[in-house]
Parts: structure tokens; C-alpha cells; sequence
């Protein structure tokens, strides 16, 4: 039975950038689980250079007097850009609406949500290996949700104000920040400086 409490060495302080697999030395699952990590967080690195957290693409928005929806975003959390379908929440007025998002484990039993929105509709999970017989490895996968309560991840949607949505997200858009090449990154990474 396959061991996954062994997860990754990643330090971000280490700075890595790859890592060199020796001839007849045995590969490790923590080598590749970093190796993972390091190309993630670089993508994440490169999101984050360019976006802030907020939305890319706004959808369509509606709210009834008791239920907010949202419809066909495109938005930026931490590094991470995703795909929101559509969310449901009650909503009363002087309540905010937040997006949470969250990064867990799935294993071969869990069940699988579309695009990660955990009120789609489940889809197929094809991680138990019947070749083998067993669970061969797992998954990490971002889900997200409505929520009236601030969330440790997420952003700020709006507020039900007098009865009626007010959209209060950042809109992200395409293009470096202002302080890229300026300011020394506050979570590590690499410090330069634009010549002109």
C-alpha cells in the first residue's frame, strides 16, 4: 500500500529552480513532489507579476432579494487563475459576498467537483489504477464556493446594499504592476532593477 504522508521539501527561500536526477540513484516521491512545487510556484510567480488578486473577465450578476448568483468569471486568487460557472448564496442586505478558495488533497474516493466549484455537478474520478490494483497517487485541487463569512483565501465579491449588489471586486487586468522591477518581493523571488 502506497505511503503519501511523505509530501515535498519545498522552501521557497531555497530558491530552486530544478532538480538533477542521478544515474542509479533511486527517485524519490519527495523529489518529485518538489520538482512539482518548484515549476508551480514559478507559474504562480509569473500570475502573480502580472495580476492582482481580483477578477479578469466579469459575467453576469443577479440578485433577487434573497439569492446572489454569479455566472462566468474569470478570477485571479494568489497566483492561481480559474474558472468560476456559476454560484449560488443567499444574501440579506448589509451582507458581503466573498469567493473562498481552497487548496486539499483528493484521493481515488473523493468525490470530484466540475472545474472545482463545489456546486457543479461531480464528475468522473479516474484515479484508482485498476493495472495495479491500487492507489498509485493523489491530487491537489482548488475548490471554491460562495461565502457571507471573510474567508482565510478568497476575495470580496460585493455587498447587498438597500436591497440591491454592490460589485465591490478588484478588476485585475493584463499587464505588469507599477512596483515589478522597483520593490524588493515581499515573499522572496528574485530582486532586479528596470535599466533604462
Amino acid at each position: 500500500m502506497p505511503d503519501f504522508s511523505y509530501n515535498s521539501n519545498f522552501n521557497k527561500e531555497a530558491n530552486f529552480t530544478s532538480i538533477l536526477f542521478g544515474a542509479d540513484a533511486p527517485l524519490l516521491e519527495t523529489e518529485l513532489n518538489e520538482l512539482q512545487s518548484i515549476l508551480l510556484e514559478k507559474i504562480r510567480d509569473s500570475v502573480r507579476a502580472g495580476f492582482k488578486d481580483g477578477v479578469i473577465n466579469s459575467g453576469e450578476v443577479t440578485y433577487d432579494g434573497s439569492k446572489f448568483t454569479m455566472k462566468d468569471f474569470l478570477v485571479v486568487v494568489d497566483g492561481d487563475i480559474f474558472y468560476v460557472s456559476s454560484l449560488t448564496i443567499p444574501a440579506s442586505n448589509g451582507q458581503k459576498i466573498y469567493l473562498t478558495v481552497e487548496e486539499g488533497e483528493v484521493d481515488y474516493q473523493s468525490i470530484l467537483k466540475k472545474y472545482g466549484n463545489r456546486q457543479e455537478t461531480n464528475i468522473v474520478n479516474h484515479m484508482y489504477d485498476a493495472r495495479v490494483n491500487q492507489e498509485t497517487s493523489r491530487r491537489q485541487v482548488i475548490t471554491y464556493d460562495l461565502t457571507t463569512s471573510k474567508p482565510e483565501k478568497g476575495i470580496e465579491i460585493g455587498e447587498i446594499i438597500n436591497g440591491e449588489f454592490k460589485a465591490t471586486y478588484f478588476k485585475s487586468e493584463i499587464g505588469a504592476k507599477e512596483n515589478i522591477g522597483i520593490e524588493k518581493p515581499q515573499n522572496g523571488g528574485i530582486w532586479y532593477e528596470l535599466i533604462e
